[in-house]
């Protein structure tokens, strides 16, 4: 998908995640787990979740088999959505793109809030069904069947291949 992007001349994104490695970019939220939804010891304690993704760690990098290009954006993010607090909006609006394609790691944390975002912010989107990724399979599905559907369009590599050589 990125080759047929590529040869298309669509510019291609990289969202990554870029947190501090003392935590102090992240709010201390109230939650009943933590990310990997194991209950806190101390619920009613508020306290600050340290991401793994800290600047420059391995956790935040792109991998290899991926890596961006000198001409792509690399958009560094402090919270879930891709789009809040970024420059990618100004970025896609000065390029005159209205529609993204969207695919990414944790479907429910990255991917869905990023695809909120550009929702409300009137960006078309195509998600990429096979090139996004949860450790929780039921909640893929849920999101790909019944969430995504409602605010953009869900495709497969392949098809979205078609589309972008069409």
């Amino acid at each position: 998908m990125r080759d047929a992007a590529r040869t298309a001349s669509i510019p291609i994104f990289y969202a990554k995640a870029d947190h501090r490695a003392d935590g102090s970019d992240t709010d201390p939220l109230l939650t009943d787990t933590d990310m990997r939804l194991n209950p806190w010891k101390n619920p009613e304690r508020l306290g600050k979740q340290v991401p793994a993704a800290q600047h420059d760690s391995w956790e935040a990098e792109v991998i290899n088999e991926i890596a961006p290009e000198a001409s792509d954006y690399l958009i560094n993010k402090h919270r879930w959505s891709a789009i809040f607090q970024t420059h990618l909006e100004l970025s896609l609006r000065t390029r005159g793109i209205d529609t993204v394609l969207l695919s990414g790691g944790a479907t429910e944390v990255g991917v869905a809030s990023t695809a909120y975002a550009a929702r409300d912010l009137g960006i078309n989107l195509i998600i990429v069904r096979d090139a996004c990724s949860s450790r929780y399979p039921e909640i893929l599905k849920m999101y790909m069947d019944k969430v995504f559907p409602r605010m953009g369009r869900v495709r497969t590599t392949q098809q979205v291949i078609e589309m972008v050589r069409r």
